[in-house]
């Protein structure tokens, strides 16, 4: 996304050599386009076809992707440990803990229990 988002649109072989290039270890172009390709299936990128080169731009600037992306993690914990979590979510974010790892202040680590996830009913 990141060499999308800078050329504004771009090929899979103009994607590979960029990241390539500073890659320690080079990858395949099969494995580009497969990557491309799931991006635009999720509705990420637009795919153009001049000729037989296929051309993709983003659909999102990356503020509004990254926007997506938080939405769809917090979408995923709430699925997956029940709105309680929220709370917790909330709680760390008052407390200026979001993204800091720490333990919030009101459980201490000694007594800090993972949650397990909700069973689904049959």
């Amino acid at each position: 996304m990141e060499e999308v988002w800078h050329r504004g649109e771009a090929s899979v072989r103009d994607v590979m050599q960029a990241v390539n290039a500073g890659a320690p270890k080079q990858r395949a172009y099969t494995s580009y386009m497969t990557v491309m390709s799931r991006l635009e299936a999720k509705g990420m990128l637009e795919r153009t076809r001049e000729g037989k080169t296929d051309f993709y731009r983003p659909l999102y600037i990356r503020s509004e992707y990254t926007e997506l992306r938080a939405r769809a993690e917090v979408d995923s914990i709430v699925d997956q440990f029940g709105e309680v979590a929220l709370g917790d979510v909330a709680a760390a974010g008052a407390a200026g803990l979001c993204g800091g790892h720490q333990t919030p202040s009101h459980q201490p680590p000694s007594r800090r229990v993972s949650p397990t996830p909700r069973r689904e009913r049959h």
